[in-house]
């Protein structure tokens, strides 16, 4: 993964390359900081808090579901 700093433009590559062939991808999951600028790149992705806020909606409507059915018998 190609990181390219927001601030000075300087192209950032943290990946583990052994005898020409990616072995190890780098992820920028909680941001990187510029070797020339020292800026703060972000992460760019954000899918984990939504994969998350998925997981507790269904949790949610499962426990729903169960109060609904236990409910019913009463």
């Amino acid at each position: 993964m190609q990181i390219i700093c927001d601030k000075c433009g300087h192209i950032i590559n943290k990946d583990k390359i052994v005898q020409g062939k990616i072995v190890e991808e780098y992820i920028n999951i909680y941001g990187t900081f510029c070797s020339e600028c020292g800026a703060l790149n972000k992460s760019y992705k954000k899918t984990d808090i939504t994969e998350k806020d998925n997981k507790i909606e269904l949790l949610r409507e499962q426990m729903r579901e169960k109060l609904r059915k236990k409910l019913r018998r009463k």
